[in-house]
This record gives structure tokens, sequence and C-alpha cells, in this order.
């Protein structure tokens, strides 16, 4: 693009929309590698990972993503405990069946921490 024209409204547009990342990455913290992501499923991530930062279920519910939290809620009102790690893990799983690189599932009861 010229700099000598003045943007219009439309070249305006096409220059932010080329300017959007198409995959955004960061360093895993359970590896030492890269996570390439699209820049909605990061966020999305991101936001889970802040909610699993909170103490309480009251913390956890407003910092998830309303429909993340009814998907969760729905696991575990269907599942019986014994069940339920399993459950979360194909949660996670893709469309393909293989399992997200970007997902840790860890369960916490009366018989130890489980991942």
């Amino acid at each position: 693009m010229s700099e000598d024209k003045p943007l219009t409204e439309g070249s305006r547009a096409t220059r932010n929309a080329a300017l959007r990342p198409d995959l955004v990455f960061r360093e895993s913290p359970h590896d030492s590698c890269l996570v390439f992501a699209l820049p909605e499923r990061a966020a999305a991530v991101d936001r889970i990972h802040r909610a699993m930062e909170s103490a309480t279920w009251g913390e956890f519910r407003p910092r998830m993503d309303p429909m993340e939290y009814a998907r969760l809620r729905a696991i575990l009102s269907t599942v019986d405990s014994n069940e339920l790690d399993g459950a979360l893990v194909d949660a996670a799983r893709l469309p393909s069946g293989a399992l997200q690189d970007d997902i840790a599932v860890i369960v916490a009861g009366p018989q130890g921490i489980r991942t």
C-alpha cells in the first residue's frame, strides 16, 4: 500500500485484516516446545487456564466461557465418579479422535490425583 495516499475505509479494513495473525504461539508450560493455535482457540485455552487458577467454584465459574462451563457441568452431571477421568479425556478429543496437545486432564478425588 502506498504511503503517500490517504487510507480509505476499505483500504484500512484490508490492511487490518492483513495484519491479523493466522496463528499465534507460546511455549508449552509442561513441555519444552511451542504450541501453535488459531487466535480464537488460544484465547479460549488461555481463559480455561486462568479459570483453573481459581481456588473455589465461585471464582472458577465467571472466569470460564459460559459454553465451556455448561459443557463441563453436563459431563460432571452425567457420569459416575469412577468414569469421570475417561469422560474428561473424551471431552478433550478432536473430531478425528486424537487428543489435543494443549489440554491436560487432572482429576483429584478421594483416590488421589490422576493425570
